[in-house]
């Protein structure tokens, strides 16, 4: 920084701050996210359990009772002495905790869950009042109930209102969170409506209905969109430069003898074709056979593996690096200067952390196995040369060069994309790591790797994010900044990357 001048180096300075706020506010929230999350599902793993204990219990409950019971009525004992045949067959403790088992094993077990909800109100208010008071909170609509509840809660936090039944806002209260947080008509439950507001509003945070301003993970995709008064400034340069029309009637022409040859078509080869069935507006298509391979195909096929050598991983790296010299996207963090044909040594060992990562060894494990290597250089050359900047660079270098090869023709235009998040388990205690009891049981973290995949059968963009996110604005992320010769017209995804747009 020092070798900068003072307006490039404030500005840098700045714009890391800029940076940081927003990592800042998203682990913020992701953790606050988690520990509602953990209120609720330590709640109702406890509520379990205490069933299991009762469930165990009940039968030598009953069985004792029972005993007892048949004691009482037997008639070779005088009444007299029942009371002291009692005694006499079942200690003082023994009666005095078959007394309290009784009593709470009779409660209803449809409160369990409500009163471990109720147990654990003091933990949520440990970090609720601060969550609420640090962040703005804004919603898709100005008056959306949960925001109201929002601004309600804050003022009683600050005591500048006091906490009343009749006036508390009830409208962002679900179906189902209906009878545990109004058990009576005009009563509210401050503890269950306070942790039910927490959890309407994480998952507000995730579905995107709340936002919070200079975040990244939990703003409007909308953000990520030209402005209404900018698109109005440039929408005609941009629908010559892209032949797009900029209004229905103008575009509906076309669409609709796209549609009409496609319905002819339709109607041409449906009864046709064998394979193809409709009964009740539903189109059946019959299993595909299973083609036997070719005798000649077979035969390729084996020449081609004993063609096939089996080569090192770091010598098939070093011919990649001939063939797209990938490894000038990584540059140094302190100059930016790239490794160059000359730095041999220097490329030999970013190879070697390039392996440990993508493998999964680890810089300690390749130090060992590695001649020469020790753990403080490679960690060395890790920490100047390997970002997600410079990730990103390397993997749109071969993406290109995969682009420039004939055979990717045959799988595609590379018109079309997808994308979707696989999850895997992290056992190390890491910020983006989350519960997520559908992925990982009710123990276990794990994080999200977000893939983007061309229709040419190769990643274009990966992205590291939490189990819990929405993941809509990252699939915008993929679309926009992956760094390729790529243009994807079409895009296909799941439920967790579909967004719902304003278009007003």
């Amino acid at each position: 920084m020092l070798r900068y001048v003072e307006p490039k180096r404030s500005a840098l300075m700045l714009c890391w701050l800029w940076r940081l706020r927003t990592r800042l506010i998203d682990t913020a929230l992701t953790i606050s996210n988690d520990l509602v999350a953990g209120l609720l599902r330590r709640a109702k793993n406890s509520a379990e359990r205490e069933i299991q204990w009762r469930q165990k219990r009940v039968g030598p409950v009953l069985q004792l009772c029972r005993e007892v019971v048949l004691l009482l009525l037997d008639k070779t004992v005088p009444d007299a002495q029942v009371r002291a045949e009692i005694r006499r067959r079942y200690s003082e403790e023994l009666l005095q905790s078959l007394s309290e088992e009784c009593e709470v094993l009779g409660r209803s077990m449809d409160r369990l869950y409500v009163d471990e909800l109720r147990r654990r109100y003091s933990y949520a208010r440990r970090f609720a009042p601060r969550l609420l008071e640090s962040f703005v909170l804004r919603t898709t609509g100005p008056e959306e109930p949960v925001l109201k509840a929002v601004e309600y809660l804050r003022d009683c936090n600050n005591e500048t209102r006091k906490f009343d039944q009749t006036e508390a806002p009830i409208d962002f209260v679900p179906t189902r969170w209906r009878p545990l947080v109004c058990p009576e008509p005009g009563k509210v439950d401050r503890a269950l409506w306070e942790i039910c507001l927490l959890e309407q509003l994480r998952q507000g945070l995730k579905s995107g209905q709340a936002q919070v301003p200079h975040s990244r993970s939990f703003q409007p995709v909308e953000s990520y969109l030209l402005e209404r008064e900018q698109w109005e400034r440039e929408k005609i340069t941009i629908s010559q430069e892209h032949n797009l029309p900029l209004s229905f009637e103008a575009h509906w022409p076309k669409l609709e003898t796209l549609l009409k040859e496609n319905l002819r078509a339709l109607d041409e080869n449906v009864p046709q074709n064998p394979k193809l069935e409709i009964h009740e507006d539903q189109f059946h298509v019959a299993r595909l056979e299973k083609l036997a391979t070719p005798k000649s195909a077979r035969e390729l096929k084996r020449r081609i593996q004993r063609m096939l050598q089996l080569r090192h991983l770091p010598d098939l790296l070093q011919e990649v690096q001939g063939w797209t010299n990938f490894l000038s996207a990584f540059t140094r963090a302190s100059t930016g200067r790239p490794i160059t044909g000359e730095d041999i040594a220097e490329r030999l060992k970013l190879l070697t952390c390039l392996i440990a990562e993508g493998c999964i060894i680890g810089l300690t494990q390749m130090a060992l196995h590695g001649p020469g290597l020790t753990y403080d250089k490679l960690e060395e050359t890790h920490f100047n040369y390997i970002r997600e900047e410079t990730l990103q660079l390397a993997a749109a270098a071969l993406v290109n060069f995969h682009l420039s090869q004939w055979l990717p023709a045959a799988w595609g235009q590379g018109f079309t994309s997808s994308s979707d998040a696989r999850m895997y388990g992290v056992p190390a205690r890491a910020l983006n790591a989350t519960y997520h009891p559908h992925y990982f049981a009710s123990a276990g973290r794990g994080i999200g790797v977000y893939t983007h995949v061309s229709d040419l059968w190769i990643p274009f963009y990966t992205q590291v994010i939490t189990c819990h996110v929405r993941q809509a604005p990252y699939m915008l992320d993929g679309l926009l900044y992956h760094g390729t010769r790529l243009e994807p017209k079409e895009r296909y995804t799941d439920t967790h990357g579909f967004t719902n747009l304003d278009t007003r």
